[in-house]
């Protein structure tokens, strides 16, 4: 019987066994990487505030999201190069923010709508700080790739997923 309960969302194939794993749902957990940005600011709010409420006090968040600042840098150092076509290589491959093609058919529509694979908010380490915060957690800062006190993190974290991202942990 364990003591503590780890649950993880958005973990696409990363589903150990010691952890309780959902993807492609909207359910809640503690431990969260690159799925939040899929979310409406609506949404995303909603999740932290209802990831804080089923968190016991001193329980730890783990949000790993791709890092708005450091693309808009890479844009503005692109763009400064005379790259005309900077703005794309933002949009459609930085921040998969951009929209190639509008879904055609129902079959196109019901994937698009399903398969949510663009983002529809990104994040910098200052606004998802203050997010965190107005959503109640504290204890907030910056994090690494298998940096938490607690080792059961490193049963889900990535390597990859931490380079160009905004890594935070924070605490109820």
């Amino acid at each position: 019987m364990r003591s503590k309960v780890y649950i993880h969302y958005g973990c696409g194939l990363m589903a150990p066994e010691e952890w309780l794993n959902f993807d492609v749902s909207p359910t809640l957990g503690v431990y969260c990487s690159h799925t939040l940005g899929h979310l409406s600011l609506h949404d995303f709010r909603a999740a932290l505030r209802n990831t804080f409420k089923i968190l016991k006090p001193g329980g730890i968040f783990r949000c790993v999201l791709p890092d708005l600042e450091h693309s808009a840098r890479e844009y503005i150092k692109t763009l400064d190069s005379g790259d005309m076509l900077a703005s794309i290589e933002f949009l459609e491959k930085s921040t998969m923010l951009g929209v190639t093609n509008r879904p055609k058919g129902l079959k196109d529509f019901i994937r698009s709508f399903w398969g949510n694979s663009y983002h529809l908010w990104i994040w910098d380490t200052k606004s998802l700080t203050e997010e965190l915060e107005n959503a109640g957690f504290r204890e907030i800062r910056n994090c690494s790739f298998n940096g938490c006190e607690d080792k059961m993190f490193q049963f889900v974290e990535e390597r990859r997923r931490f380079e160009n991202a905004v890594a935070i942990e924070s605490k109820k």
